[in-house]
């Protein structure tokens, strides 16, 4: 493939890899906000470790999801 395309390609990767990284972040923010609806106070600390844990992995996710993104991509354009 050309350069340009290939450009094109890793930049919609790219956009749709931070708009699902967002969404993702939307359902993190809102499972935290109902967790703390809980009343009993270790219950929802458990919750808030285990959020903050997945939020910190699903930061790093960024990456991974650009890879699988550019599989997706590159496979369609082909």
């Amino acid at each position: 493939m050309n350069k340009e395309l290939d450009e094109a390609l890793n930049r919609k990767a790219w956009a749709l890899a931070i708009a699902a990284w967002l969404v993702g972040a939307a359902v993190l923010y809102a499972v935290h906000i109902l967790a703390g609806e809980i009343s009993s106070r270790d219950l929802r600390w458990w919750i808030d470790a285990g959020l903050y844990a997945a939020g910190f992995l699903y930061f790093l996710a960024i990456g991974a999801l650009h890879d699988l993104f550019l599989k997706w991509v590159y496979r369609r354009a082909v």
